[in-house]
């Protein structure tokens, strides 16, 4: 569980990485269809795979076709694995832009979308992701991180200085021009959420044909949904609320997708992300108020493929049916995992999801709390030691090594060692003159 001293800052580089994966991502751009799976995009694209849609036949992307294949090979049962002159055959074909001549054969499709599913191929999808997202952050995130007035505003109202940065981050995603506009017009004007709506609805738009227009504003209205609910679960004291701040902050899964297919955590968070209309009931129902009936579910079969069926009912009841196979059940000590309580099982991903009083805890948490430093980076870098997950472990210390924060202690540090040599050189210097000039035999 996140620190007392937790507080939410959508200008903060993390928060940042969680609004651009899930508001602007799941909410606005996958929503119930396929993420992990390769699609023959239109145009000059190529294959594209991942929630900003990494496109392999595009110079400056082709490069990572060769970590994919070999990712593969390794992740791959030996009967499963291509032979070399497979290889070498999809290494051209995934590489070639537009839409003809590198068709997959189904088999081929079947295979790589198998791995790009699976926690492996999930984290190599999260990566390419990732570079894209930086992008956005240099260009858009940090730029808005300096404004005086929104970081004014972050302070006194988080939640719509959330708003605020993820309808520019969305608009700039669309058409970088009029993103570029909208950022200078913040940087020298202060605007509401809803003034920053309603600039995108006139200016954002001016002059564009009919079709960017409708998706430039559909894109908006399905990213504030998205940012609604993720302001939402940033702010609440419900079990679920703590669950998502434990794997965005205390574990570094702003993407989602550590331990995805181990984790009911993680996979109803994702289909609420992915259908924040439905997801937001849920998340009414587990802070106590009245419960409806909803289903939220893969669009198609390859989206049901990689993302759980939710099912909540009007009695309250949670389920979630993993595309594994697994069929987790909500209670008020944690998750049941075919009927058996996952704390009984061993798994670390079995906190509590409804407002009981004194939870049981698990022992991966009880760990990580064991070794609380009081600093939530360092207890991000416990976090993903304890899990033993190497990405969010190097991704953690880079944040940490780069951080202000940790650049001022090292220059302290610095400067106290030169101290401390200058006295003891100081302290040579005064021996020597006390012993007097030596004598020579």
């Amino acid at each position: 569980m996140p620190n007392d001293d937790y507080a939410y800052n959508p200008l903060d580089r993390s928060t940042f990485d969680a609004i651009a994966y899930n508001a602007m991502g799941r909410a606005s751009e996958i929503n119930t269809y396929a993420n992990y799976n390769l699609k023959h995009s239109t145009g000059n694209s190529g294959w594209s795979v991942g929630v900003v849609q990494w496109d392999f036949g595009q110079p400056g992307r082709r490069e990572q076709v060769a970590p994919l294949l070999d990712n593969y090979q390794k992740w791959a049962a030996e009967d499963k694995k291509f032979t070399p002159e497979e290889l070498t055959s999809l290494l051209d074909r995934l590489k070639k832009p537009g839409q003809t001549g590198n068709a997959l054969s189904t088999e081929e499709h079947s295979r790589l979308n198998a791995y790009l599913r699976s926690d492996e191929g999930r984290a190599f999808v999260n990566g390419l992701s990732q570079q894209q997202i930086d992008t956005k952050w240099e260009k858009i995130g940090q730029p808005l991180s300096e404004i005086k007035w929104m970081q004014d505003l972050c302070k006194k109202d988080p939640a719509q200085a959330a708003e605020i940065v993820t309808m520019a981050s969305k608009l700039y995603n669309q058409n970088p021009t009029r993103g570029e506009q909208l950022l200078e017009h913040l940087k020298s004007t202060e605007l509401t959420a809803e003034q920053t709506k309603q600039w995108i609805g006139n200016e954002g738009i001016k002059g564009l044909n009919p079709d960017a227009k409708a998706a430039i504003l559909s894109g908006r209205d399905n990213a504030l949904l998205g940012v609604q609910l993720m302001n939402r679960l940033e702010l609440g004291d419900s079990r679920l609320s703590q669950a998502w701040r434990e794997e965005v902050h205390d574990r570094g899964n702003t993407g989602l997708t550590q331990g995805f297919n181990t984790s009911p955590n993680v996979q109803l968070l994702d289909a609420m992300m992915r259908d924040p209309v439905k997801g937001s009931p849920i998340l009414d129902n587990i802070e106590g108020q009245k419960p409806v009936n909803l289903t939220i579910k893969g669009h198609d079969s390859d989206a049901q493929l990689e993302m759980a069926k939710v099912k909540q009912g009007r009695d309250g009841s949670v389920t979630v049916s993993s595309p594994n196979g697994d069929n987790f059940q909500m209670t008020k000590q944690g998750w049941d995992r075919n009927g058996i309580p996952m704390g009984e099982q061993g798994n670390p991903q079995s906190s509590p999801l409804h407002n009981d009083s004194n939870p049981q805890k698990n022992g991966a948490q009880q760990k990580t709390e064991a070794f609380s430093t009081g600093d939530r980076q360092l207890d991000r870098l416990a976090a993903a030691l304890f899990s033993n997950d190497d990405t969010a472990f190097s991704r953690v210390s880079a944040e940490i090594a780069q951080s202000p924060q940790t650049q001022a202690q090292i220059q302290q540090g610095h400067d106290q060692l030169a101290a401390q040599q200058r006295q003891e050189q100081q302290q040579q210097e005064a021996m020597k003159q006390s012993q007097g000039p030596s004598l020579s035999r």
